[in-house]
């Protein structure tokens, strides 16, 4: 499942972390985040998840007729 946890700290920072996508996609969660909050990323962490690789799969439909 993918998901976003924020925490607001008391001095009014947000932070972020991004679970369940793997690979570079993550980032684009927190250029979503960035905009929505007007902010800019002032420090990052990679999670583990970061350096996985995602896996994409795709529909494909191949008819074979043995037919002779």
């Amino acid at each position: 499942m993918k998901k976003i946890i924020i925490e607001i700290t008391n001095n009014g920072a947000v932070k972020a972390k991004v679970e369940g996508v793997k690979g570079k996609r993550c980032l684009e969660y927190i250029s979503i985040l960035e905009e929505l909050i007007e902010g800019e990323t002032l420090e990052h962490e990679l999670t583990h998840e970061f350096h996985e690789q995602e896996i994409t799969s795709e529909n494909s439909n191949t008819l074979s007729n043995n037919q002779n």
